[in-house]
């Protein structure tokens, strides 16, 4: 049995619970992970395997399959996931700093195109998500 790196407590291993994953601001759930929780301090962990692979998969699913708007928590996680700073995500989209704000704000939402999932007539660059579909 693992030791709680917060308490020293022991660690009891939680298996077959669904994780509501928050930590990357989307509305996902992941199944078939191993949650752990100290016995003494109650302290949650959850180890995420391949978490990069998981994060081109969501990114794909958002650009490829979403139906509809893209909602501001949903561009802010396409452009942290690129590695991109506002301005940079603008530069490429072909649009103002300014407007990249909006959308991560919430202020305006974006809608989807045949093109990419932003609109822009600019590809995101490549290798980053994967393909879908034909």
């Amino acid at each position: 049995m693992e030791i709680c790196r917060e308490c020293g407590g022991k660690i009891k291993v939680i298996k077959n619970k669904p994780y509501k994953y928050d930590e990357c601001g989307l509305d996902v759930i992941i199944i078939g992970l191993n949650q752990y929780e100290c016995k003494k301090c109650k302290e949650l962990f959850v180890e995420i395997p391949r978490i990069n692979e998981l994060h081109r998969v969501l990114g794909g699913i958002l650009c490829k399959e979403k139906k509809g708007l893209l909602e501001a928590n949903e561009i802010k996680f396409l452009r942290k996931d690129l590695h991109l700073q506002s301005k940079d995500f603008a530069k490429i989209l072909g649009i103002s700093p300014s407007t990249v704000s909006r959308w991560k704000s919430g202020l305006t939402k974006r809608a989807r195109s045949s093109c990419s999932c932003t609109g822009s007539p600019e590809p995101i660059p490549s290798g980053r998500w994967p393909t879908f579909g034909s």
